[in-house]
Parts: structure tokens; C-alpha cells; sequence
């Protein structure tokens, strides 16, 4: 549908063309009457063409014989079918404004089950597999509700939710990619699966590309929604074994809350060439919420120079994967995305071969500012906490959320009196409410006792996430409040 609003847009501008040249071109077009005409034209012997009493000026004289604008209606059509930045990211002369070239954000789809006959006339796509898993639902973004894109995980499989591969239609050096993305509120811990990116055509299979064939660049979540970097390209740090993964972070340490919006930013630079060979100096970098969390600037990415085999695509992924047991989902669960776009921002701080600082917070263009975090557990008082299944064993792919309020002008102490957790397995405290509060203690396979979290004001934010391993016996202790 996008496309057929840009190709009606340009059409008026080309209308507009003509009406603003002076109407000195004949038409082309067969009419019955003049209504079956454009502006400053006439029929006659049933062709379109240039109406003599139609001014250069673009006006009619009037009684008075002043002119009269006659397009303010064609310019305002003209206006309204701009360009998404234009529209939504020039209105506030300080903010940064963005070139979009491609955005999708599903408010056009009915809420049902999202078909492929729906997805195809909404994207031009290489290859698809649906596996009748999307739908579009309603959900709440900064307070708004608004309809999104929900990809169903179904219980104990791998390789079944939803992967297609977007022609952008253009080959770009340089890319940006932002969309707003939540695991659902039972999202299961497995040894992972696969998320969204960007890549460059043309598309090959599960294999390292070879001479002609594009690459692809996106990324994974890994146990308790830790985001990671994936690749099929020619970046010696794997090649040429592929697929390849960079597991470390760089900067930030991000785990996803599962039931809370975030926005994913992504920036590409494919490599250049020295005589026909390819240098190992592709970009890549990751940012979660303005965050930078992933910086890699020596990946090889393309080995033939090619102006036409560039970046051009978007990989809208998300399925289980790998393959075994323990990377599948215990229980059905869901990943949801919104406002992908395809842009390069108007006011970037560097040039194509520079690098972002890690302290800068990126602006994009659809910045989740709601940033509280889901809980299941609401505690207000000081009381004894433990996991649900504690003195037992706990269970595999859960994941528990307790959000503790001290009240105003109080802080909240968490003595940890025990904790015995299984391989792949989490726990973490956050000092506050919000999805970017500080990570306080993250605690992972082992043992210990006798720890104390604190919190710096009223909120402490606890998180206990597992794999599909069977668990141990969890974790205990006391509330206090300061």
C-alpha cells in the first residue's frame, strides 16, 4: 500500500510539473469532457490539451481581472504525501530530522492473522516463510495503542516462526535500521534464536556466501534475551566458516525484559575496495534505546565491488534456532515488532568511515520513551522473597519478575540469605523501574549467601530467568526498607 501512496504522490508532483511550466505541453490523455482533464487543460477532439486562458502565473482571471491560485489544493496534496521525515521529524526545528526510505507500521492491517497474501502487498520480498505465524494485534507504545506485528514461537519447535528477506529496492554504502520490539511476557530462555537486520542481495542459503552471492548481517537472542551479533559474510573472525556470531558485548550489557517495549537501532557501512580487492573495514553498530551496546569495524562484507551489490535489504526475522532440544521453547510464547525504518539520520555526527562514541545516546526516529518495566509481582512491604518453586527444584523456561516499591523518600535493601542457580540460568536486580535502570548484581550458575542489593531510591527491580535445563532449588531472602 505504501507504494501505491508514492507512486499516486508522484504522479501529482508530475501534474504539478506541468501546471507550473505554464501548461505549454499538450496532453496525451483521452477525454469525453473537460472534467476527464488535468488542471490548465481543456478536451478537444477527445485529447487533453493546454487550456489558452489558463496563465503562466498558474492563476484564472477573475471579474477583476487578477489571478486567482488555483493549486493550493494540488500543492496541499503534494504536502501531505511528502516523505515520512518530513511529515513527523522536521516540526520541532530541534530535533534531529532523518532521511526514511522505507517504513512499515501495520496501523493500514486488519487485526487478525496476518496472511501472506497481506504481506505481499505490503512488501516486496526475495524469499518468505511464514509458517502462518503472524498476526497483527493492538498493543500500547508510549501510551498509545497502536497496531503491531506479533510472531507466534510454538512450543518445542526450532525454525518455525517468521523469516522473509525485503528487497529495499536501492543499494546503499551506508544504512540505518530502527524498529520498536518486545518478547512477550512468557518469551522462553533457550540457547537462542534469531532477530531482524540488514543484508545485501543477492540471497543465498545456509551456507558462507561465495563470489555473487550478498551477505547478511542481523542479529540473535540468546539466553535471557541477551542481543547478540550474527553474520554470513566474509569477516575473517569467522569466515570461512559461517554462520559466525560475536557473543561479547562491547560496551553496554543488555538483557531484554520480557513484556517492555525497546527500540533496536542498527547502523551498516559495507567495505571498501583497493584495486578490486576487498578491505576488511565494514561497520557495524548496535544501539538498544540510544545505548551503544556493539562496535565492529572490521568486517568484510561484499568481495565483489560492485555498485548494485551493496546493501539492500531487510531480514524482518524471528524463529528458535539453532537446532536440539535446548533451543526450543518450553511453551508457546511471541516476539512483536513495530515502526520499522529503513533511514540515514540528516544530522550524523560522522562520516562513513568513523565510529560512534560510546557515550553519545542516539536519537531515532522512534524512541520508546515509556520505558517502565513489566512485572508479575508487586511487593510493598518488607517480607521474605523467594522464587515460586524455592526449597523444591524450579522449572525450565520461566522467567519472574517482582518489582519492589519502598515508597517515597525510601530505598529498598534486598538481603539475598541463599542462591543455588543452574547452568543458563539468571538472576538479576535493577536499581529502579525503568528498562534502562542500572544493572545492580547479575548472578548466574553457582552458588553464595549473605548478599546485600540496595537500591539508590524507592524502586528495586528483580528478575529470575531460566533455560531449558532442569533447575536447582533458586534463591531466598529478606526485604528491607530504608
Amino acid at each position: 500500500m505504501k507504494y501505491i501512496m508514492m507512486a499516486i504522490a508522484l504522479a501529482v508532483y508530475c501534474i504539478l510539473l506541468l501546471v507550473y511550466a505554464g501548461c505549454e505541453q499538450t496532453g496525451t490523455v483521452a477525454c469525453n469532457g473537460p472534467e476527464d482533464c488535468g488542471s490548465c487543460q481543456t478536451c478537444q477532439d477527445g485529447r487533453c490539451v493546454a487550456d489558452s486562458n489558463c496563465q503562466e502565473d498558474g492563476g484564472i482571471p477573475d471579474a477583476d481581472g487578477e489571478s486567482e491560485p488555483q493549486y493550493a489544493e494540488e500543492q496541499q496534496t503534494l504536502e501531505e504525501s511528502q516523505t515520512l521525515e518530513e511529515q513527523q521529524y522536521e516540526e520541532d526545528d530541534n530535533q534531529p530530522t532523518f532521511i526514511i526510505y522505507n517504513s512499515w507500521d501495520f496501523e493500514d492491517e486488519e487485526v487478525d492473522q496476518y496472511t501472506d497474501t497481506e504481506i505481499t502487498e505490503e512488501f516486496i520480498y526475495t524469499k518468505l516463510f511464514s509458517h502462518n505465524a503472524a498476526n497483527i494485534e493492538v498493543d500500547t507504545i508510549n501510551g498509545v495503542p497502536t497496531k503491531v506485528m506479533r510472531i507466534t514461537h510454538e512450543a518445542n519447535k526450532t525454525d518455525v516462526g517468521f523469516e522473509m528477506n525485503v528487497d529495499l529496492g536501492v543499494d546503499y554504502l551506508e544504512l540505518y535500521l530502527s524498529y520498536n520490539w518486545k518478547f512477550s511476557e512468557e518469551f522462553n530462555s533457550t540457547t537462542g534464536g534469531k532477530m531482524s537486520g540488514l543484508g545485501g542481495l543477492p540471497d543465498f542459503g545456509s551456507y558462507c556466501p561465495v563470489a555473487g552471492d550478498g551477505f547478511r548481517v542481523h542479529n540473535n537472542f540468546k539466553q535471557a534475551n541477551r542481543l547478540t551479533s550474527y553474520h554470513y559474510d566474509r569477516t575473517e573472525h569467522g569466515y570461512p566458516e559461517c554462520p559466525w556470531a560475536i557473543e561479547d558485548y562491547d560496551f553496554n550489557s543488555i538483557y531484554f525484559n520480557n513484556g517492555s517495549w525497546y527500540n533496536i537501532t542498527q547502523r551498516l557501512v559495507v567495505n571498501s575496495f583497493d584495486n578490486g580487492v576487498a578491505n576488511a573495514d565494514g561497520i557495524k553498530e548496535l544501539w538498544v534505546d540510544g545505548r551503544l551496546i556493539f562496535q565492529k569495524a572490521n568486517l568484510k562484507l561484499m568481495q565483489d565491488e560492485s555498485a548494485d551489490m551493496l546493501i539492500d535489504a531487510f531480514r524482518l526475522t524471528n524463529f528458535y534456532g539453532g537446532s536440539g532440544v535446548e533451543a526450543q521453547p518450553l511453551y508457546e510464547c511471541y516476539g512483536y515488532i513495530d515502526n520499522i525504518k529503513v533511514y540515514m539520520p540528516n544530522d550524523d555526527p560522522v562520516s562513513l568511515d568513523q565510529l560512534h562514541s560510546p557515550s553519545t545516546i542516539l536519537t531515532t526516529p522512534d524512541e520508546v520513551t515509556d520505558r517502565s518495566v513489566y512485572y508479575d509481582t508487586l511487593i510493598t512491604l518488607p517480607v521474605t522473597l523467594s522464587n515460586t518453586d524455592f526449597g523444591g527444584t524450579y522449572g525450565s523456561c520461566i522467567d519472574e519478575a517482582y518489582l519492589i516499591d519502598a515508597g517515597p523518600n525510601n530505598t529498598v535493601s534486598y538481603n539475598l540469605a541463599s542462591y543455588v542457580l543452574g547452568g543458563g540460568d539468571y538472576l538479576f536486580f535493577y536499581d529502579g523501574n525503568q528498562t534502562d535502570s542500572s544493572l545492580l548484581e547479575m548472578l548466574q550458575q553457582g552458588s553464595g549467601s549473605n548478599l546485600t542489593i540496595k537500591s539508590s531510591e524507592r524502586y528495586l527491580f528483580i528478575r529470575f530467568s531460566t533455560n531449558q535445563d532442569v533447575g536447582t532449588t533458586g534463591w531466598t531472602g529478606t526485604i528491607t526498607f530504608n
